[in-house]
């Protein structure tokens, strides 16, 4: 399976605000691998995403990611194991992650809007995904999966008073 990416992804990653490493290609190039990705090089696939979208050394996103989460959602369900688990291992990582301190909002019609949550609701978004993975007996997907669940569980219970 490859991402198929149109010409217009591929502008709208190029323009949008991203790590200062990244030439225009990067996080095309770095989807391509994911989607590509075997037991072999999942550890270097996973780690050029998230350099792609970020900064893995010190857990940080910038706005590209948004662009990128629906792209990586379409990776969950219909290829094989080792694309799924970097997929998943990606997303977990990106939960934990906060946003690029210079980029902690993003302009919306409506406004400024924090990064951080846009980023919760698209992973949010992918949970039929997650659902249909829940039954997986691969074991690191289930736990991934499981992981996932309990993070965007967690975030959504009510403050306790």
């Amino acid at each position: 399976m490859t991402t198929e990416l149109t010409d217009a992804d591929r502008a709208a990653f190029a323009a949008a605000p991203q790590p200062s490493w990244n030439n225009s290609a990067t996080v095309a190039r770095a989807l391509e691998q994911l989607a590509q990705c075997t037991e072999a090089d999942l550890n270097n696939v996973c780690s050029a995403m998230l350099y792609a979208v970020g900064n893995n050394h010190c857990g940080s996103y910038f706005p590209v990611a948004l662009l990128v989460i629906p792209h990586i959602g379409k990776l969950l369900v219909g290829t094989s194991q080792p694309v799924r688990r970097a997929t998943l291992e990606v997303l977990v990582d990106m939960l934990s992650f906060d946003p690029d301190p210079d980029h902690e909002y993003v302009e919306r019609p409506t406004g400024n809007v924090k990064l951080r949550g846009l980023v919760w609701d698209a992973i949010e978004a992918l949970r039929p995904s997650f659902e249909t993975l829940r039954t997986s007996d691969d074991p690191a997907t289930f736990q991934l999966v499981a992981d996932i669940l309990e993070m965007i569980a967690e975030r959504n219970e009510p403050p306790v008073m």
